[in-house]
Formats: structure tokens, sequence, C-alpha cells
């Protein structure tokens, strides 16, 4: 199901490439919108799941999920798409609307995004027992800005968790009362950047950096009142689940809880 406003403005735009005689190739297509909500009927889907069903395996263009409502929507949403640079995905709230994602099973995260050039935007993801709001698995090239990700509560679960993926963007979101606000784990290529952030009122670290993660960049965020701030590495006999080499902090706002917690740990 394609939105029909998804269509018109490229109909518009191929007739009048007809008329002057410019080639089709050079026409930027507009990507196709897949709209969801759970208050309305006409073209629209009711879960962000099904909207993710409809994208075919050969993407051939961009495409973007756009939820126009302010519902929670309770469910687990696994992006798993076939996309790339010449093919991203874009999951949105619509202007004026603050949707959010919980996840619906014990464990499973709210929100994971195994595919490339994904970029998630303005959503509420709210984590749960040992369960993220989001986790970038594996997937590289990843955006997530303007969001609101919380309420991973259990053990040492984060509220972004960040496993093996290379450049991903953090900016901008509200990252509070979660175990861990930012796990970057296991990226040995690394060059994600976290930035703009508020990072506050999570119970044992906001950002946490290790197992080999290396050339991060944490820069111009605000954190205060975890029990640590920013945390480099682990102590590890074996060294294994040390952090890498390149990462930087610049610019950052680090405020110490109380007397017996830390701004920043390096072990």
């Amino acid at each position: 199901m394609i939105h029909p406003q998804a269509l018109s403005p490229l109909r518009g735009l191929l007739c009048l490439c007809l008329l002057l005689g410019v080639p089709l190739s050079a026409v930027a297509q507009d990507p196709t919108l897949l709209l969801v909500s759970q208050e309305e009927d006409d073209g629209f889907y009711t879960t962000i799941s099904d909207a993710l069903d409809a994208i075919p395996s050969v993407m051939g263009g961009h495409y973007v999920i756009e939820i126009r409502d302010d519902e929670t929507y309770e469910e687990q949403v696994n992006v798993d798409v076939n996309s790339s640079a010449d093919a991203t995905l874009t999951i949105r709230a619509g202007e004026g609307f603050t949707p959010g994602i919980v996840s619906d099973k014990k464990k499973k995260h709210a929100l994971t995004i195994s595919s490339p050039f994904t970029t998630i935007e303005g959503l509420i993801l709210r984590g749960g027992e040992e369960s993220s709001g989001l986790h970038i698995d594996w997937a590289d090239d990843v955006t997530v800005t303007n969001c609101e990700i919380r309420d991973a509560e259990k053990k040492d679960t984060p509220g972004v968790y960040i496993q093996g993926a290379q450049r991903a963007l953090i900016a901008n979101n509200t990252i509070r009362e979660n175990v861990v606000g930012i796990l970057v784990y296991d990226a040995e290529d690394g060059g994600t950047t976290i930035r703009n952030n508020r990072v506050f009122d999570n119970s044992k670290r906001g950002v946490w950096i290790y197992k080999a993660t290396a050339n991060t960049t944490v820069v111009n965020n605000t954190l205060y009142n975890n029990k640590i701030e920013i945390h480099l590495g682990k102590s590890s006999k074996s060294g294994k689940k040390v952090a890498g080499k390149g990462n930087t902090f610049r610019n950052n706002i680090v405020v110490a809880r109380d007397d017996d917690d830390y701004c920043i740990v390096l072990d």
C-alpha cells in the first residue's frame, strides 16, 4: 500500500521532463511515503511492522515511514530491509506528533535496527525488563535524532545499545531513566558520533564505551545525575573488554551526582 501523496508530485515532474526533453535518469525520485496511524483508516497502516513488511525486497529508492498520531505502539519493531546509500529508510514522527514504541515481548528491544542507512526521528522509545528502547545491531550509517529513549531499568540494560555498528550518529536526543544511557560495544572500526544529547537519571552509567570500541566521538552532550557519567572500558583480566583507541571526548557538560559518584572512569 503506497499513499497517493507519495506519487502525485513525481507524476507531475515526469510529465514536465517529457515536455522539456529532460532524460528521466536525471530526475531525483521522491521517497515513497508509507503512513501509519491508529486513528486514521484510509491509506494508513495500523502498525509500524506492517509498513515495514510493505517495503519490497529490492527497494529501488528511498522510503519514509511516517507516524501520524500520538499513540504508543506496543510491538517489537525489527528493521531488516535491503537498504543502502541509494535506497535509504527513514522512520519518523509526523509533524506535530510524538508517537512511541514499547516492546510487547519481555527481553525484546522496542526497536532493533539491522539495516544500514536507516534514520529514526522524533520517536519515544521505551525499554523494559532487560530490553533496550533502541538496539543498533551491526548496522552501519544509522542516524537517530530528536528522540526520547527511556525506561530500560533492569540489570545493565542500556537505553541505546550500539553493537558492532560503524558511523552511527546519535544526536539531539533525551536519554533518561535507564540503567545505562548509551552503550557502544564491540565496534572495532567505530566512527560513531554521540552529539548534543541530554543524558541523565540513568542509575549506573550515562555513556559507556568498551570491548575494543574505537574512534567514537562524544561531543557537546550534557550528562548529569548518572552514577558514572562517562565510562571508558571495563576491568577485565583478559583485556577483551577494554575500550579501543581513538575515542574522543570534547565540550561535554558533565556533573557528578554525589560525592561517591564519578564524572569519568577509565579502566
